[in-house]
This record gives C-alpha cells, structure tokens and sequence, in this order.
C-alpha cells in the first residue's frame, strides 16, 4: 500500500521535524509530488499522528523501559520535550490545521484564551 503525497508532503513546508528546507527545495520537492491537489487537512492530520507518535514513543524510552541507559533516557526527554517547544511539532501541527481550517487557531491562540477564562 502507498501512502498518500500528504504523508511526505507534510515534511516539506512548517515543518519542525525534517528541519529547514528552503523555498526553492520545497517547490522543487512539491512539484516532483504534483502537490497542487495536496489536501491541506491530510497535512494537518499527518502533522498531529507524528507528533503524537514521537510523544508516546519518547515517553516509552524515558518511562517504560528500563533496559535503555541512561545517556539514551536523556536524550529522549529532551526530544519528549521538544515536541512541545514553540515551533515544535506539536505548534507546526496545530499550524497546519489553521491554515486549512482559520478556527482551529493555534496552541498559542489556544493557551491565551485558557488563561483569560474564569476557573
């Protein structure tokens, strides 16, 4: 089974898991795809599943399996974190979803009005 272009796709522009690529490697990459009937909430999905499995597979490493050293727990709560950081994966996800959808807003739009509702 092949996946879907989104599935690669979503690597190629806002993302922070494949790291920076330039405007002119991502459209060379986009039109090798034919990405002009990529479905932005394909991407927007693919964004949050990865993320969600670097979230849970980072946690394993750090809390469910005691045969890893030590070295190798610390690495992964630094990349368990990092998926959260501001324009992490988690911030690049919600990213994609708004600029498909605009009410989705974003983490940080999310957190803000958390914070001005009464408890």
């Amino acid at each position: 089974m092949l996946a879907p272009p989104e599935r690669d796709l979503m690597f190629v522009r806002g993302s922070a898991v494949a790291g920076l690529t330039t405007d002119a490697e991502a459209t060379a990459f986009e039109d090798g795809y034919g990405s002009a009937a990529a479905d932005p909430a394909l991407i927007a999905f693919y964004r949050m599943d990865w993320a969600i499995q670097d979230f849970a597979d980072f946690a394993r490493r750090v809390l469910l399996d005691p045969g890893l050293g030590e070295a190798t727990r610390t690495r992964a709560r630094g990349l368990f974190l990092s998926v959260f950081e501001t324009d992490g994966e988690v911030d690049t996800a919600y990213a994609a979803d708004a600029a498909h959808d605009p009410s989705v807003g974003t983490r940080q739009n999310d957190s803000a009005i958390k914070k001005s509702q009464p408890s």
